[in-house]
């Protein structure tokens, strides 16, 4: 799942994560400058918490989420950037 999650990341222009680290169900998604308390603030909005760093944010994939759910939060973050 972090796999499909970092590959549906990185077609989202300004986010970078490097999927050949994703090894578990861990993954580390970088944003520009500035970018990671408007984001939490656009993602709290829709029910989705995200966790704390400035430009690195880690993210942990839960053994319950689904690909439905990895879906809507890359879309919810696709969204945030349009």
């Amino acid at each position: 799942m972090a796999r499909r999650l970092a590959d549906q990341l990185n077609d989202i222009g300004p986010i970078a994560v490097d999927a050949d680290l994703v090894e578990t169900n861990m993954l580390f998604m970088t944003v520009p400058e500035g970018v990671a308390d408007p984001l939490r603030t656009h993602l709290a909005s829709r029910g989705i918490l995200l966790g704390g760093g400035d430009r690195v944010i880690r993210l942990v994939t839960h053994l319950d989420i689904d690909v439905k759910a990895a879906d809507q939060f890359a879309a919810e973050i696709a969204d945030f950037f349009r």
